[in-house]
């Protein structure tokens, strides 16, 4: 069963190639959560810088559980992290403080660079 060559558009390319246009949107298993992690902050981070700190919220409590399901503390140190300076943001200080403190807590025990320097932000908003 074939298609009738007449029955086909013919188009002119003028000395381009052609070629399908596939699309092959995919990550590896093993990098699944790691990616949708690091989509959800990069979310956190633009909703933030828009002005959006519901967007801010939501993007990174929802990097914060991708990041628990898959084991990734690093990210779930970063999700905390978003979630806290925008509810930081909203006036939500007490909320902000305990996802702050989260934030450096999974950041020491992920050995992340620059915990010190979390550290100091966070007790230049009086968290100490």
């Amino acid at each position: 069963m074939g298609i009738a060559l007449t029955s086909v558009a013919r188009l002119d390319a003028r000395g381009g190639t052609v070629t399908p246009g596939l699309i092959d949107p995919h990550t590896h298993l093993l990098f699944g959560g790691m990616r949708h992690a690091e989509v959800e902050l990069r979310r956190a981070r633009f909703g933030e810088s828009t002005g959006d700190y519901k967007l801010a919220v939501e993007a990174a409590r929802a990097a914060v559980e991708v990041a628990r399901a898959a084991n990734l503390t690093s990210f779930e140190a970063r999700g905390y992290l978003r979630w806290g300076q925008a509810l930081w943001r909203t006036s939500n200080y007490g909320s902000a403080r305990e996802h702050l403190e989260q934030a450096l807590e999974l950041a020491k025990l992920a050995n992340l660079p620059r915990v010190e320097e979390l550290a100091r932000e966070i007790g230049k908003l009086g968290i100490t």
